[in-house]
């Protein structure tokens, strides 16, 4: 699913960040698919932590787990949504805690 996909790595330093609303903005030539992958201890106090914005524009938890070479990393947790050509605007990590990483996006045609 995410093989052959373009990886776009999140600045881990910016894991915290809780704005600018287009934190990360690139053009899609084709209809794809974009998969945000999040740090499932973004927040220590919270089992479903993620950030608003995820449900806000349509992105879906799938059943994918991105494991890590990290031992204390338990895996990413992957949403996706399909979108058409154009401009994507993605929001800020939005982590309440120091032990994640930041997001990091795969896009894949469709």
């Amino acid at each position: 699913m995410l093989a052959g996909g373009v990886l776009i790595p999140g600045a881990s330093n910016d894991k915290q960040m809780t704005s600018p609303a287009d934190y990360l903005v690139f053009d899609v030539k084709h209809n794809a698919t974009v998969y945000v992958a999040m740090d499932s201890r973004g927040a220590s106090d919270v089992d479903n932590w993620w950030p608003a914005w995820l449900g806000q524009q349509g992105f879906a938890r799938t059943g994918l787990t991105i494991k890590s070479t990290d031992k204390d990393q338990p895996g990413l947790v992957v949403f996706a949504k399909q979108v058409p050509a154009g401009r994507v605007t993605l929001g800020p990590n939005g982590s309440t805690t120091a032990l994640s990483t930041s997001y990091i996006t795969v896009v894949t045609a469709r």
